[in-house]
């Protein structure tokens, strides 16, 4: 024969485990999910989003696929990928009057790791239309964006 009381004991607890659960998602809110960034310990050519905003004429570059620019890239950003289904000459071209009268570009991808962001802003420093020290390459990435 099955005890009840130890399953019925149990069903209680969760029920209250759960509800307890629940009033402090709702009194403290959920997780943070921003990406934290410290500028004292980035990589040189990294720069965090907070700082990156403060900045005068910022033109935004998304490495990223085209079907993710489209989808969700940073308002009035410019597509430049390295992706093998984008012709990068091409995406330079379009980009160019934009980064010609930039003060300050800022290259993002996917993640901080996603590997196209520094090889996009070398190629845009090797034109030599802004100085290489107003090159960055966005700590975090885009998730460091859609938390903005």
């Amino acid at each position: 024969m099955i005890a009840i009381r130890p399953i019925l004991e149990a069903l209680v607890l969760l029920v209250l485990s759960a509800g307890v659960a629940v009033g402090t998602w709702m009194w403290t809110g959920g997780p943070s999910r921003e990406v934290a960034c410290d500028p004292d310990k980035i990589k040189p050519g990294y720069i965090c989003f907070a700082d990156a905003e403060k900045l005068p004429s910022v033109v935004w570059v998304d490495a990223r696929t085209r079907e993710l620019w489209e989808q969700n890239g940073y308002p009035d950003s410019v597509l430049l990928t390295d992706h093998p289904s984008e012709d990068f000459p091409s995406l330079m071209a379009e980009a160019f009057e934009a980064l010609a009268t930039a003060e300050v570009v800022v290259v993002y991808c996917a993640t901080e790791g996603c590997g196209s962001s520094e090889p996009v802003s070398q190629k845009i420093r090797e034109l030599e239309l802004i100085p290489e020290e107003n090159i960055f390459v966005l700590a975090g990435g885009w998730k460091a964006l859609k938390h903005e």
